[in-house]
C-alpha cells in the first residue's frame, strides 16, 4: 500500500509521511544534540587537564567544542524550516487534488499531537541537572522545543490561511 502512495505522480501522502519523520528526526536530533555536546564537553575537560596532550591537540579540541552546539544547534533550526516547508507545499498543493487538502489537515492534526508530545518530552530531558550546559549551549533548540507546540500551531494556523488564499 505504501509503495503505491509513493507511485502517485502529484505526491500522495509524501507529504504527511515526510512531516511526520521531520519531526521525530528534528527530536531525535536535538536530543542526540544535547548528549553529543555533554560528552565532547566532559573529554575537552579531561584534554585540557591531561599533561601529556600537546598544546595544539588541547586548542583542536576546545575549538571543536565551541564550534559543535553552534552547528548542531543551527541543523536543528534547519530541519524546523524544511517542516515549514512541507507543510506550506501540502497546503500549496491542496486545490490541484482533493487528497492534497486530506493529506494537509492529517498535517496539521500530526503537527498538533507531535507538538504537544515532544515539547512535554523536551522538558524532561532539558530540566535534567546533568544537562543544562549542554542545553544552555543550544539557544535555538531550546527554545524551538520548549515552544514546539505554539510553533507548530502558529505553523498550522499560517497553513490554513494559505490554503484559504490559495483556493479563492
Amino acid at each position: 500500500m505504501v509503495s503505491k502512495l509513493f507511485r502517485n505522480k502529484r505526491g500522495g501522502m509524501l507529504f504527511l509521511y515526510v512531516a511526520i519523520i521531520l519531526i521525530i528526526v528534528v527530536f531525535v536530533f536535538a536530543i542526540v544534540n544535547t548528549f553529543s555536546i555533554k560528552v565532547l564537553g566532559d573529554l575537552n575537560t579531561d584534554i585540557q587537564a591531561d599533561d601529556q596532550m600537546s598544546a595544539d591537540a588541547k586548542l583542536v579540541v576546545e575549538n571543536l567544542n565551541d564550534q559543535m552546539s553552534t552547528t548542531l544547534d543551527n541543523s536543528v533550526l534547519m530541519m524546523m524550516s524544511l517542516l515549514f516547508i512541507v507543510g506550506f507545499g501540502a497546503s500549496w498543493f491542496s486545490d490541484s487534488h482533493p487528497l492534497f487538502l486530506i493529506v494537509a489537515i492529517l498535517v496539521m492534526v500530526v503537527l498538533l499531537i507531535g507538538g504537544l508530545w515532544l515539547s512535554n518530552a523536551w522538558d524532561e530531558v532539558s530540566s535534567e541537572s546533568d544537562l543544562a550546559v549542554s542545553v544552555a549551549k543550544q539557544p535555538f533548540t531550546n527554545w524551538l522545543l520548549d515552544h514546539f507546540l505554539m510553533v507548530n500551531m502558529v505553523m498550522i494556523f499560517l497553513m490554513i490561511i494559505f490554503i484559504g488564499v490559495k483556493n479563492t
